[in-house]
């Protein structure tokens, strides 16, 4: 098993040393969502160690929501890296070229917060979500907000800014990036029974509560055309009751595929589920199964995850 683990690997054009890939993590490491030299040693460090694909949590800004301050999406929230305006980019190059002179590609997962934002760090703005259905909990320690509704507008100017994001990541030499469909975040909002009922286009069936994101990666394509590699970090099953379940997931994992999606990293919950995902007390590779079910349904790469920290079980 272990002779595996250390195999080459590919996501669409990109070519991986071994199949070691470390996920996004949200470090707080930068206060004005640059990149800065304490997350280039950290990741530096992490490509010297032997990892293959390293992913980076990096905010979707000035998304264009009404009332939203132009810094954007998350306000204030300058603990995270951007790659919002081209003013990034510089700081991106540079992380991405450390972990290339040690043999590791860097990839970006990109996050709009959605209900999860506050007003406190929103210029006084309303989060938005794709209905106002209240939120439990917020990233910035906050009381949950009732979000407001976005409007047809404001859906279609989040779609460019996204795929402008991602044209940005490969302006800077990055290798990939990743969508964020987990953790109950503004893209897994719109996929979820519980956090989409709206009665437009994009909500109510399946194929509505997938149009969103659909059009997300679409229009990613027409920006950075066929060759750059595009991934999700999905979540498999909400482990909610009314949420989505592995059934759906199988469907939304092949339609995305069809789109030209290149790779998936698959996890189970989000940040209201009331199973535990990653405490020490779960066993390791418990969720290895829902991997396992959407590589059943697509024939691009699957990377299993959460409490995957043993070189014999990966």
């Amino acid at each position: 098993m272990m002779k595996r683990l250390f195999q080459p690997g590919q996501i669409g054009t990109m070519e991986l040393r071994n199949r070691i890939v470390m996920p996004a993590l949200g470090l707080n490491f930068v206060t004005d969502n640059q990149i800065n030299d304490t997350m280039v040693d950290f990741y530096t460090e992490r490509a010297v160690g032997g990892v293959a694909l390293v992913y980076i949590s990096s905010l979707v800004e000035h998304t264009g929501e009404e009332g939203y301050e132009k810094l954007a999406s998350l306000g204030k929230m300058g603990y995270m890296p951007s790659l919002g305006e081209d003013r990034f980019i510089p700081g991106w190059r540079r992380l991405a070229e450390a972990c290339h002179r040690h043999g590791a590609r860097l990839g970006a997962q990109l996050v709009h917060v959605g209900k999860y934002a506050h007003s406190s760090v929103l210029g006084g703005a309303q989060p938005v979500s794709p209905s106002p259905i209240k939120a439990n909990m917020t990233t910035c320690g906050q009381p949950g907000e009732m979000p407001r509704e976005l409007t047809l507008p404001e859906i279609q100017r989040i779609v460019e800014n996204i795929a402008n994001t991602v044209q940005r990541a490969r302006e800077a030499g990055l290798d990939t990036i990743e969508y964020n469909l987990c953790s109950g975040y503004l893209m897994r909002e719109f996929l979820s029974p519980i956090t989409n009922q709206r009665t437009d286009e994009y909500g109510g069936s399946l194929e509505n509560r997938m149009r969103f994101v659909l059009e997300i990666l679409r229009r990613t394509r027409e920006k950075v055309g066929p060759d750059f590699p595009l991934t999700a970090r999905l979540s498999a099953d909400e482990f909610l009751p009314g949420g989505h379940t592995l059934k759906e997931t199988r469907i939304i994992a092949q339609e995305l595929e069809k789109a030209g999606l290149n790779g998936f990293s698959v996890v189970g919950g989000g940040h209201e589920t009331s199973v535990p995902l990653s405490p020490m007390s779960v066993p390791r590779g418990a969720f290895v199964y829902l991997a396992q079910e959407i590589k059943k349904a697509v024939k691009v790469p699957v990377i299993a995850s959460a409490r995957i920290n043993d070189p014999f079980l990966a």
